[in-house]
């Protein structure tokens, strides 16, 4: 039997890039059919919040992995952790405030909880995979 694709580190790298720009395509595509079905068609979040889980927990599970995992990426200063969580916080409230205006006297903790929480959470969560990670990778080598 003849071997038409000799599996070397190259092809294994090949692999895994274009399994990951499929699985970035199929999260695109989920996410944009998210926002179709909130913005366009007005449907209540009943009938499209389980995908959005799915989406949720299939990025946060594939970095989470990838981060742990890899321990190679690097643990960012606190100057980088800061510009990231300020363009996190800019990317949902620009936006955000587009659609929905400026808030009212009351909506302001409805508001600010998942704009400010919600990218805390992903750079304090990056931050702890990458840090669990390097020790993962320091104590193999060991």
């Amino acid at each position: 039997m003849i071997k038409w694709i000799v599996g070397d580190e190259r092809t294994e790298r090949i692999g895994g890039q274009l399994g990951f720009i499929f699985l970035a395509l199929t999260w695109l595509g989920l996410y944009l059919a998210l926002l179709y079905q909130r913005y366009e068609e007005q449907l209540a979040p009943a009938f499209y919040n389980d995908v959005a889980i799915i989406l949720i927990l299939s990025v946060l599970g594939y970095w989470g992995a990838r981060i742990f995992f890899g321990g190679i990426l690097p643990f960012p200063s606190i100057w980088q952790v800061l510009a990231i969580y300020l363009a996190m916080v800019a990317i949902i409230a620009i936006p955000h405030t587009l659609v929905h205006g400026w808030p009212q006297s009351g909506e302001w903790l409805g508001r600010l909880t998942p704009t400010l929480g919600g990218p805390a959470v992903l750079t304090g969560g990056y931050l702890l995979l990458a840090f669990l990670g390097n020790k993962y990778i320091e104590n193999r080598m060991t």
